[in-house]
């Protein structure tokens, strides 16, 4: 279910670059899907793009992500 969300969402990254809630719902999908290294490419990208104290207060409590925390990763 992941992958093809994922597979769904990922070619519309692209067209807009410039939507962090595109990078953040990619970065759910890997991390759901158990690719924590893409996970976190994903999130890093959403910060990058957006408003980085929104994405990260949304993300620290995201239950999609909690798999990144478990592994004891740190963003930016």
């Amino acid at each position: 279910r992941f992958q093809e969300a994922y597979d769904t969402l990922s070619p519309v990254a692209k067209r807009f670059p410039h939507d962090e809630a595109i990078p953040y719902n990619l970065a759910c999908y890997k991390c759901q899907s158990g690719e924590l290294g893409e996970a976190r490419e994903w999130l890093e990208r959403a910060l990058k793009v957006g408003d980085s104290k929104r994405v990260k207060k949304m993300a620290a409590t995201d239950p999609d992500l909690m798999p990144l925390w478990e592994q004891g990763v740190k963003i930016n």
